[in-house]
């Protein structure tokens, strides 16, 4: 399972010195407060990767392509560690695919449909996330059940992009995203900082996604969480 944190930079710094986490995300919230943190956002990533050498995928403002092809030169030219991350429009897409061609890790945010997934199938990024909060606030099927049909989707592709579940608010949302296929989650710290041992996050995800998986009626798939 991939554990990628989002947060201050204290707090991002904290997480990946535990050895736990595979990556660091930063929307457009997280790094308006790493700017007001009396950094700019150049000296912000690099700060972050000199002490967290982990990839690191910003979320870019685009809409054009070409805005996002140039955001993320910029972004290689501050740092080889910090990778695109696109919304699932037409231009983001575009963008994703011609970045990816290129050999860079390129993530997508806010998938909310199979077509979309498809598409990021397709143009072969490293990662997509299905945020949950935001998918039950409009739409009314559960986001669990896009993710479950987004890794029968990969499965039968034998795509790699890994499926992250984000923005996971409500309670047993951990659990929900990694029974119904998710290789990853996307965490703030306070659900990173949840035990007061880290070394015990990864099987307390585990039990959330076995109960998930009892309450659904199923038993539990062999090496489901790998």
């Amino acid at each position: 399972m991939s554990i990628w944190i989002s947060g201050s930079i204290p707090e991002v710094i904290s997480a990946t010195q535990t050895g736990l986490v595979n990556a660091i995300f930063a929307d457009a919230l997280t790094l308006r407060q790493w700017v007001r943190a009396g950094q700019s956002v150049s000296e912000a990533l690099r700060a972050v990767g000199e002490v967290a050498p982990y990839a690191l995928f910003v979320q870019l403002r685009g809409p054009r392509r070409e805005d996002f092809l140039a955001e993320a030169e910029t972004l290689r030219d501050i740092s080889e560690l910090a990778q695109a991350c696109v919304p699932p429009t037409a231009e983001g897409l575009a963008a994703a695919a011609e970045l990816s061609a290129e050999g860079h890790q390129v993530m997508v945010w806010g998938v909310c449909s199979l077509e979309q997934a498809f598409l990021c199938a397709q143009a072969e990024v490293a990662a997509l996330a299905i945020p949950f909060a935001t998918y039950r606030a409009t739409y009314s099927q559960p986001p669990q059940l896009l993710l479950q049909a987004c890794r029968t989707l990969f499965n039968h592709l034998g795509a790699g992009t890994f499926l992250m579940g984000a923005d996971l608010q409500a309670e047993g949302d951990t659990g929900l995203a990694l029974a119904h296929g998710a290789d990853g989650l996307i965490v703030t710290y306070e659900q990173f900082g949840r035990l007061e041992q880290p070394t015990g996050l990864t099987d307390h995800y585990l039990q959330e996604a076995e109960q998930a998986y009892t309450e659904m009626g199923k038993g539990r798939p062999e090496a489901w969480w790998r």
